[in-house]
């Protein structure tokens, strides 16, 4: 994982990330993401962030919260099954949905 700094821009994201929150998120809230996310710093963070907000604001707080508090409980809610098998590897950009 990649340490980030704080103040990266929208742009400076990987075009996945960036795709991903236009598609997501109404376009008044994406400074607010942003914003948000700046407190993660590293990529699969974010996209593991992202991914469990479904597009939500609200849920995005919640799982930024939860990455701030332990990163591993992000990756954890994210990646993994309840029976421990892992399901998705947030390390690799979104895919795209054809």
């Amino acid at each position: 994982m990649s340490d980030r700094s704080p103040s990266r821009s929208l742009e400076n994201y990987p075009t996945d990330i960036v795709d991903w929150i236009i598609d997501h998120f109404d376009a008044d809230a994406i400074s607010y993401v942003h914003l948000l996310l700046e407190d993660l710093r590293e990529d699969r963070l974010i996209r593991c962030a992202l991914f469990l907000s479904k597009g939500s604001i609200k849920e995005l707080e919640g799982a930024v919260s939860l990455g701030k508090t332990d990163y591993r409980d992000l990756i954890w809610s994210a990646e993994y099954d309840c029976k421990e098998a892992r399901l998705r590897d947030f390390n690799r950009p979104f895919q795209k949905k054809t």
